[in-house]
């Protein structure tokens, strides 16, 4: 391959990017999002089967987020990587003092290094996204758990 096809290829990644066929957006099933939405009232409802079954539901959409999270941290470690290395080939073109100014000058100048930084920010921002969605939904999980031991214990009890 030469370097015009590479370029072409790599545009055609970012373009992809872009227009999002590469992303798989989070989507919450009818059944997260009725438990994620659950007040104390629905989930003192529920039996202890229910809130297992519930929290296991939880816990397969955690992992679901786990793999978003990890191709979200690929996406941002490949466009540094990538940035990098274009940055160092454009690098001498500009005159700034400052690493920083160099490289501001060469993000203003040149389309493909702009859409790889831009890329980089939206992995960056999708990866805090991912992360307070998941640790909201592995505590619900957690909830869930332990209202459901309760639950066993306080039939148990209730028995003797």
């Amino acid at each position: 391959m030469n370097q015009q096809e590479l370029l072409e290829d790599f545009k055609k990644v970012l373009s992809q990017y872009t227009n999002g066929l590469r992303l798989d957006i989070f989507r919450n099933s009818e059944e997260v999002d009725e438990i994620l939405g659950s007040t104390e009232d629905d989930r003192q409802c529920w039996t202890e089967e229910e809130l297992l079954n519930k929290a296991f539901s939880l816990h397969q959409y955690g992992a679901y987020l786990q793999r978003s999270l990890n191709k979200e941290r690929t996406t941002q470690n490949w466009c540094k990587s990538n940035l990098r290395v274009l940055f160092g080939k454009e690098n001498t073109k500009y005159s700034g003092f400052a690493y920083a100014e160099r490289q501001d000058q060469c993000l203003a100048d040149n389309s493909a290094v702009k859409a790889l930084f831009d890329i980089q920010i939206y992995a960056e921002s999708r990866i805090h996204e991912i992360e307070h969605i998941t640790g909201f939904v592995s505590s619900m999980a957690g909830v869930l758990t332990e209202l459901a031991k309760t639950k066993r214990a306080s039939r148990y009890e209730n028995r003797n």
